[in-house]
């Protein structure tokens, strides 16, 4: 269940609310929204991280691509990003099969920006959204 349109509660937790925590499965993902802007909320080896939704290359939903030994691929060019930092894994499959073309259109993926987040009691919290 995302937290779409509920209002900043629990400024004790230090965070708005974004999902709950048993909505987000083990080494699993999904999307969220809260406050009309949608995130990639990760759960990797336990831990829980909140990304931007869109992938850096042409704006693919990253929830709608694949999770596999915690790295995503965008549904669309085939980015990978580690889910654990962020971190561009390789770039967009574009152009031709020629490493050095491959490694230029690299350049111009960003890695994925990280929200900076905490749990409490079951929800998963955005600080400073």
């Amino acid at each position: 269940m995302c937290m779409e349109g509920v209002p900043p509660q629990g400024m004790s937790t230090g965070g708005v609310p974004l999902c709950r925590t048993a909505d987000v499965p083990p080494n699993g993902m999904r999307a969220c929204a809260q406050a009309g802007k949608e995130y990639l909320v990760t759960q990797q080896d336990g831990v829980f991280h909140v990304f931007q939704h869109k992938c850096p290359h042409r704006g693919g939903p990253l929830s709608k691509g694949r999770l596999q030994d915690g790295v995503v691929t965008c549904p669309w060019h085939s980015s990978k990003f580690d889910v654990r930092t962020g971190k561009l894994v390789t770039g967009p499959k574009v152009g031709p099969e020629v490493p050095f073309v491959r490694k230029f259109i690299a350049l111009f993926v960003r890695n994925l920006r990280e929200y900076p987040s905490v749990v409490n009691d079951g929800m998963l919290y955005l600080q400073n959204p």
